[in-house]
């Protein structure tokens, strides 16, 4: 088997590296050979020093000749640009598949700029990673859920051999529609993003800005953590999924509005962080994307003490943790 990976950013190097160690006995079809592309020389080159490629192409059209699977990354804008540079490259049968956070706009792009012989699954990795072409690793999808979202006239066969590449480099796929999948990540990815800016805007706009962040600690440290990520490409994926975020955010502007008309009342305040509470606790506990090593990264343990932190963190407390001890 061919497989084709146009841009490699720290998830396309991941899959290179993944697909490139398999051994002959993981695929049906033996190790794949593995061909890579970017549009920065400096990334073809990073590539051929680490990652497990048979071949750096030269172009993008001698990167999908006779391949049987291509795998592009990058954002939607940048899938679509090379949708249309690959098109006329393309054999019968080809599979082609993204990794962006958007599948609705992509399985459009595919449609509108992809020739019919071939077969279009979208793909979405979920991977609580960030970085480029260096943190790429060998088990960087491990144990993680991937998303494939087939076009309506992609074949079985084919959904079945991308869902074989999916398990071979050790994730799970999920199959789901392209518009559910957006309204989940609205929810989940994109609108968590949005928060995080409008509180930082929302503070440093304000007059004592400049004598309050002295006071700005742990809290608003990871309230606003997610505006460090790419002002790019954060601003690329909720463009591109504006149809299901905007919505959201309706929806949130009510909920504050609750949340502020309640100020006064105490005991219907404290009703809404139970209940808000209870149902982080219910996700956590369930688990359903946590992948092995994430639990202790993410906080999650039974030690009772790690809450009586992180409560520190928000009310302090008493006395420090060691007090009275010898």
């Amino acid at each position: 088997m061919n497989i084709s990976i146009i841009g490699l950013d720290m998830i396309g190097g991941a899959l290179g590296l993944a697909l490139g160690t398999l051994d002959d006995t993981a695929l049906a079809s033996g190790r794949p050979t593995i061909t890579g592309w970017d549009r920065n020389s400096r990334a073809v080159r990073d590539a051929r020093d680490r990652l497990q490629i048979d071949r750096a192409a030269r172009d993008v059209a001698e990167a999908v000749h006779d391949a049987d699977v291509v795998f592009v990354t990058g954002t939607p804008d940048e899938v679509g640009a090379v949708f249309r540079d690959i098109a006329p490259e393309l054999s019968h049968g080809t599979i082609v598949s993204d990794v962006s956070s958007v599948k609705g706009q992509t399985l459009a792009l595919a449609q509108s700029s992809l020739p019919t012989t071939i077969d279009f699954i979208g793909g979405h990795p979920l991977v609580h990673r960030s970085g480029n072409l260096r943190d790429a690793s060998i088990d960087f999808f491990r144990g993680a859920i991937y998303c494939l979202t087939p076009s309506p006239t992609a074949r079985p066969t084919a959904i079945d051999t991308l869902a074989a590449l999916v398990e071979a480099i050790g994730a799970k796929p999920y199959y789901i529609d392209a518009a559910e999948h957006d309204a989940y990540i609205a929810n989940t990815q994109h609108l968590p993003l949005v928060l995080s800016a409008a509180l930082m805007e929302s503070v440093t706009r304000s007059g004592g800005w400049r004598e309050m962040q002295a006071l700005a600690g742990e809290p608003f440290r990871l309230a606003t953590q997610l505006t460090t990520l790419d002002p790019a490409a954060s601003s690329a994926v909720c463009a591109n999924n504006s149809a299901a975020l905007g919505g959201r955010i309706d929806e949130l502007i009510q909920l504050l509005i609750e949340l502020r008309d309640n100020l006064h009342n105490r005991e219907q305040l404290e009703a809404i962080f139970v209940q808000a509470r209870d149902a982080h606790q219910q996700w956590r506990a369930a688990q359903p994307n946590m992948r092995p090593g994430e639990a202790a990264f993410y906080g999650d343990t039974e030690d009772p003490t790690v809450n009586r932190g992180l409560g520190a963190l928000f009310f302090g407390q008493r006395k420090r943790p060691n007090q009275g001890k010898k």
